[in-house]
């Protein structure tokens, strides 16, 4: 059946919104025009149709593993600015239409587990429609996996995904089939703050004092920079790096004990900590208790109410054609109030 549409975070009526541009009559057009526009803002917080800074994704398979009772895929995603002279550092949006924003997102790196029918029902059989008889020339050296998931299923799945990218890149998908794509793979879309600023999502989740006293909080993900934004958080909340082996506990998610280290540059890494399980992946959500933490002014007691996890964006719908995104956004007209 159809995905759900995708969620509040493409009809958001803001500051960045109000710096894109509409398709003509969006305003007081039916269904389908709204959720052309809703496929622009979407895709627009990650950096594509804007002036400057068309983004570059990257897709890699890691592995597998048995989780939930399922094999699934650790599918690592990378969207990442272009090289050349056009790269600058963050920026708000303004008023007038820039579209600086998004350079103070990117490069965004995340993680996501599949299902190998998930793969084929929400990547490759809508590539595969889209792309038409068009799409043997483009995947002609990269045959999706077997169904089953015999051996070498891994490496397919790795040369496919790496050509899915190529193909998003080279602009060959409607836009309304990369902002599912998106969503499928669970790109965390970046939120805008009261300042006009595009921020990446949050990688913590679910902090709470525990009656101990001690905070906890989880690592949603695996992102390229977690280690680092875990030592920032650490002394933001004024643990000490002196104080990590005696006031820190790691719990990845299938419960390995981890320790949190620093080289002699500072650079954070994160290991197993028993003997048995060192040189084993690390499992994500990571469960941190940290101990001795003061409350903050702005914390409310959640020992006894959990803190729920924020809304997520959920898979946008594939059936509906969208014309070429950026042409529609960089047109100039103004969103009808």
């Amino acid at each position: 059946g159809a995905s759900p549409a995708m969620g509040s975070v493409a009809t958001k009526r803001s500051k960045v919104s109000r710096t894109y541009s509409e398709p003509d009559g969006a305003g007081g057009g039916g269904p389908a025009q709204k959720a052309d526009w809703d496929t622009m803002l979407y895709l627009s917080r990650f950096g594509y149709g804007l002036v400057g800074s068309e983004p570059v994704l990257h897709l890699n398979v890691e592995g597998h593993m048995s989780k939930e009772g399922y094999t699934k895929y650790e599918i690592r995603c990378a969207l990442r600015l272009q090289d050349g002279p056009e790269t600058r550092g963050p920026a708000v949006v303004s008023e007038q239409g820039s579209a600086e924003a998004l350079f103070n997102v990117l490069p965004m790196n995340w993680t996501c587990w599949k299902r190998l029918p998930e793969l084929r029902d929400q990547l490759y059989e809508p590539v595969r429609r889209s792309l038409g008889s068009s799409y043997e020339a483009h995947f002609a050296k990269a045959p999706f996996a077997l169904m089953g998931g015999p051996p070498g299923t891994t490496d397919r799945l790795e040369i496919w995904m790496g050509r899915l990218a190529e193909v998003v890149n080279k602009k060959l998908l409607p836009a309304k089939l990369c902002a599912a794509l998106l969503s499928f793979l669970e790109a965390p879309a970046p939120e805008e703050g009261d300042d006009g600023l595009l921020r990446r999502q949050s990688n913590f989740r679910e902090e709470r004092r525990l009656p101990s006293g001690a905070l906890q909080f989880v690592i949603c993900e695996w992102r390229s920079d977690w280690q680092v934004e875990l030592k920032a958080k650490l002394l933001d909340l004024g643990v000490r790096e002196a104080d990590w082996d005696d006031s820190l506990q790691l719990k990845d998610d299938h419960g390995a004990a981890l320790r949190l280290k620093c080289r002699e540059d500072g650079y954070p890494y994160v290991i197993q900590k028993e003997r048995v399980t060192q040189g084993q992946p690390i499992n994500f959500p990571v469960l941190v208790t940290a101990q001795g933490v003061p409350p903050r002014e702005d914390q409310v007691d959640q020992a006894k109410a959990p803190h729920p996890d924020p809304p997520k964006s959920t898979p946008a719908q594939l059936s509906m054609p969208h014309p070429a995104l950026s042409t529609a956004i960089q047109s100039g007209s103004r969103p009808t109030p």
